[in-house]
């Protein structure tokens, strides 16, 4: 069996016949790491020890990023879309006491049912006045507004009493 020398620049006899008993050649060092020759049949070389990631982990890894990504996404549209329901439901219960404050800040005489009102053109507000409810005396006053978001109508009520 007939090994090569790999440093054949400094070993003039680069045909020598091994008897089979001498080691391989000494790994060359580059960039401070060892690099060594194929030896075997299927040896590819190459760094030793060398760490790294192989095609199908990479793939893995990809796979769970985009699914991560995606749920995130789709969190980031709920969020939003809740938002928007909050800011819908804040106006609506604004658009609500204010009328309660003014109507109580009415003169007990002219407290009267009322409505319905467009405000902003999304909302309607309606006010409903019970005489003598719950007792002698006493009104109750109703505020409603309503309004229709992604397909389905929500509203806010607001109830307080008012006496003579």
């Amino acid at each position: 069996m007939m090994h090569r020398l790999y440093d054949e620049a400094n070993m003039p006899h680069s045909n020598i016949k091994d008897s089979g008993n001498n080691p391989p050649p000494p790994p060359f060092i580059k960039g401070g790491r060892k690099l060594t020759p194929p030896l075997e049949k299927g040896d590819t070389g190459g760094f030793s020890g060398e760490k790294g990631f192989t095609l199908i982990e990479v793939l893995i890894a990809m796979l769970i990023l985009a699914i991560g990504l995606l749920s995130l996404a789709t969190l980031a549209t709920t969020v939003i879309n809740g938002n928007a329901f909050s800011n819908k439901m804040t106006t609506a219960t604004t658009r609500a006491q204010d009328k309660m404050e003014q109507l109580k800040n009415s003169s007990y005489a002219s407290l009267s049912s009322g409505g319905p009102e467009t405000i902003q053109s999304i909302y309607t507000r309606q006010w409903t006045v019970t005489n003598d409810s719950p007792a002698a005396n006493m009104k109750k006053i109703q505020v409603k507004v309503t309004w229709s978001w992604q397909g389905s109508n929500h509203d806010v009520v607001l109830n307080t009493i008012v006496a003579k």
